[in-house]
């Protein structure tokens, strides 16, 4: 099993890695939940969400990971909505509050989904995106690697028209992937060493 990109999406029934990717199976180690989040280590180090990170990175040697968020996602749904506070899918959802505040306090993401006439359900689905990015290059189960440039971390978005866009982080916004190939791009990134990149400060 010699996989070269991870991939963290949403459980939703709309959301195929391999119809997206268009990669074969054998390529993607895929790990799914509500919400595509990921517990930050300093809250919670033993979550299966964790466990993927560690194995993928430390044991499979995987290049590349790859956060994809979706259009009319019903865990945005449920933030923006007020999700139950009791109950395991209250406690799971707590992990997507951080996304909610920062579309609240202004997230560039956000702020350039809102101008570019996204609904405030998607606002908050690529701000979320972008959120996980963040905490996963400062998991402490694949920070090394990061720091090394070992890995290269990035987000994706399927919006309402079945249209790609890949997160600039530098940017603060999404932007479309071009040339209709995303499995080349996604291999090249997997391919290409990259250069260690500077990690985001912990929210306050």
């Amino acid at each position: 099993d010699r996989p070269r990109i991870l991939f963290f999406s949403c459980a939703d029934s709309r959301v195929s890695p391999q119809l997206i990717t268009g990669l074969a199976p054998h390529d993607v180690f895929t790990v799914r939940n509500i919400g595509h989040l990921v517990p930050p280590s300093e809250l919670e180090c033993g979550s299966s969400v964790a466990a993927s990170l560690e194995y993928a990175v430390n044991h499979l040697a995987v290049p590349s990971i790859v956060v994809c968020g979706h259009s009319g996602c019903t865990a945005m749904h449920g933030l923006l909505g007020g999700a139950p506070a009791d109950g395991s899918l209250g406690s799971w959802l707590r992990w997507g509050l951080p996304s909610l505040h920062a579309l609240r306090e202004g997230h560039p993401v956000g702020v350039t989904a809102s101008e570019d006439g996204h609904t405030e359900v998607d606002q908050l689905a690529m701000v979320n995106v972008a959120r996980q990015v963040e905490v996963i290059v400062r998991h402490s189960a694949i920070r090394d690697a990061v720091l090394a440039g070992r890995v290269h971390v990035t987000g994706l978005f399927v919006d309402s028209s079945a249209d790609l866009l890949r997160l600039d982080r530098q940017a603060g916004c999404f932007v479309p992937v071009h040339g209709g190939d995303l499995a080349t791009e996604l291999l090249s990134w997997a391919d290409t060493e990259p250069t260690a990149p500077a990690l985001p400060r912990s929210p306050s």
